[in-house]
């Protein structure tokens, strides 16, 4: 074998291992009329009833065709990491979170405006440098036959990692009319004056079937004083307050 070859197939089996571990959230289960999940669900390390049972917090959640789902986060352990869902026929869904970390503590309810819809919002373990990457899931699919998604613009997180250390730029999420989301990111106002202001914009995201589209941009601040700001939209200063005006706490240690 000339060294040429040898390179070529080194290099299509370094792509051919990376297409199939992929990142972030996978697959780990897939919609079956059985009570015990499918095969996907089976081969992620105990079945879809045995992930089921595993779950560090349980509770329910509104998916998009109406129908109420009871929902797991399971942590480490023999059953591995994932969000799983099971409907009221007993068919079950899972999605593999390992790569996610999440922090099953965290998890809360966002209620969507003028939709019976309702998100999941987990975030990750906290970052050693100060910090967190919330996650929101949402259940889609026909009654009887959940779904669950993380929703992502990108291919990267709906909601940006959130820095607690000082140095991220202000920002918020709340949920809009119509079932849909915006994020108030605030950025320094040029030119600088005496005292610090800021310019902020809303981009407001429609939120549909486990899929996200930008739908609009607007200014809402231009050159707001910063101690103004913090008057008018605390919010935007606090990275623990997203969605603080359609948000609860959600479910129950298991």
């Amino acid at each position: 074998m000339t060294r040429r070859t040898h390179m070529r197939l080194l290099g299509a089996l370094t792509l051919s291992v990376l297409l199939l571990t992929g990142c972030g959230s996978t697959r780990a289960g897939v919609p079956s009329t059985s009570p015990t999940g499918g095969d996907g669900a089976a081969s992620h390390g105990c079945g879809a009833a045995g992930l089921a049972r595993a779950a560090d917090r349980t509770g329910t959640l509104t998916a998009t065709s109406g129908e109420v789902v009871e929902v797991g986060i399971t942590g480490e352990g023999r059953c591995g990491e994932a969000l799983v869902v099971r409907s009221d026929g007993g068919v079950v869904d899972a999605l593999a979170t390992k790569t996610l970390d999440l922090d099953p503590a965290t998890a809360r309810v966002v209620r969507l405006e003028g939709t019976a819809t309702e998100l999941l919002w987990v975030s990750s373990e906290g970052h050693p440098r100060g910090g967190f990457q919330p996650h929101l899931f949402e259940v889609t699919g026909r009654p009887g036959a959940p779904v669950v998604t993380e929703l992502t613009a990108d291919g990267a997180p709906l909601l940006p990692f959130l820095a607690t250390d000082g140095g991220a730029a202000p920002m918020t999420a709340v949920c809009a009319a119509g079932g849909r989301v915006a994020l108030l990111t605030a950025t320094t106002s040029e030119p600088p004056g005496v005292v610090l202001a800021w310019d902020v914009l809303r981009t407001t995201y429609d939120v549909s079937a486990g899929r996200v589209r930008e739908v609009s941009r607007t200014q809402v601040r231009d050159h707001a004083a910063d101690p103004v700001l913090r008057t008018e939209m605390p919010a935007l200063f606090e990275p623990t307050r997203l969605f603080a005006d359609c948000s609860a706490s959600w479910g129950r240690p298991a």
